[in-house]
């Protein structure tokens, strides 16, 4: 009578499993060997693949919010998911679960595959919505199989990710660049969201594909932050959010629900004063363009608050992501030093 255990507790589960319900895990199966595939996944994820399954899904949003993208015809269409909201899937509807928001929590329940009946997973082309890849498997595990598929795809050479009918180059692993030129071409149904940026919330709707460096240039108009390389290579977008520096072109805005960012333009004193960072850059030379100079600023301010103790090796290890083509760096890590050593002094 109790083949599978005895009765589990959910929120117990999840709380002893809460480490693999986010990344680089993200998901983890409650019974290993049963007809129903029972699987939580967490919060965020950014994906591009799309799933063909055979057989129904059934969704149940237990925390935050998801959205599942799908394609058909070469046109895209998202299906937002609230938190409370339950869908069952038809069989093979291509569908890409998109869980942007952290700490979110979804239960998928699946049903075991039979032997010859296989799952497929496929890329598509953002500019024009072609099929670029397609791999099929016969599933036995969610949690063990998927990342086998996923690595395959992705280690490829860019002559197996180019779309044949547009020439478009699929990007990867890099999600968001994905997500971006997606929100180009598609128009796809958009997510509220809350957040607060330099100490003034914030609650506005946004397209799924959105990056947070659109969302903080475009719609609120905090152009301080630069957009280089798009490509997280530069470092020209770097912002706080939480308290740690990221690159906004690399991360989508609906990520960044609930959080509380800092940019160049949050930075000044009181009254519009300088922050001594910002009067260390100018008084030890440490621009010239400027266009990389927010960047190099938010990093400083991350070390200030974090490793204010922080040596030559440290400022220049943090800088490391972070390019300037214009100065050779020697008057941005003094600017970085005297403005450590004035704010510990204080």
């Amino acid at each position: 009578m109790r083949e599978y255990g005895p009765p589990i507790n959910l929120a117990a589960w999840v709380r002893d499993n809460e480490h693999l319900l986010r990344p680089p895990v993200g998901n983890q199966q409650v019974w290993k060997h049963s007809d129903l595939l029972i699987t939580l996944v967490g919060g965020p994820n950014e994906r591009t693949d799309f799933h063909d399954d055979p057989l129904e899904e059934f969704f149940y949003q237990l925390k935050g919010e998801a959205t599942l993208l799908t394609v058909a015809d070469s046109k895209f269409e998202a299906i937002s998911l609230g938190e409370g909201d339950i869908f069952l899937l038809a069989p093979h509807i291509r569908h890409s679960p998109q869980r942007p928001v952290p700490g979110s929590l979804c239960l998928v329940v699946e049903r075991a595959r039979p032997s010859g009946l296989l799952d497929g997973f496929e890329w598509y082309c953002a500019r024009c919505g072609t099929l670029v890849h397609r791999a099929e498997v016969q599933l036995e595990s969610i949690v063990d199989d998927l990342p086998r598929i996923y690595a395959n795809f992705y280690a490829s050479d860019p002559g197996r990710r180019q779309c044949a009918r547009c020439g478009e180059v699929h990007p990867g692993t890099n999600a968001a660049r994905w997500h971006q030129q997606l929100a180009k071409q598609f128009t796809l149904a958009r997510i509220e969201i809350s957040l607060t940026v330099n100490g003034q919330p914030h609650c506005v709707l946004v397209d799924p594909a959105v990056t947070l460096v659109q969302l903080l240039r475009e719609d609120l108009g905090l152009t301080g932050t630069h957009v280089g390389c798009d490509t997280a290579q530069c470092g020209a977008c770097t912002i706080l959010v939480n308290g740690r520096a990221i690159k906004s072109c690399n991360m989508l805005a609906v990520r960044a629900d609930g959080g509380d960012i800092t940019t160049i333009e949050g930075v000044s004193l009181a009254e519009g004063s300088l922050h001594p960072i910002q009067s260390a850059f100018r008084a030890h030379h440490a621009l010239q363009c400027g266009f990389c100079t927010p960047g190099m600023v938010m990093i400083a301010f991350e070390l200030a608050s974090r490793r204010p103790q922080a040596n030559e090796r440290d400022i220049r290890e943090a800088l490391v992501g972070n390019l300037c083509r214009c100065t050779g760096y020697e008057g941005i890590v003094s600017a970085i030093r005297a403005a450590l050593r004035e704010l510990r002094g204080k």
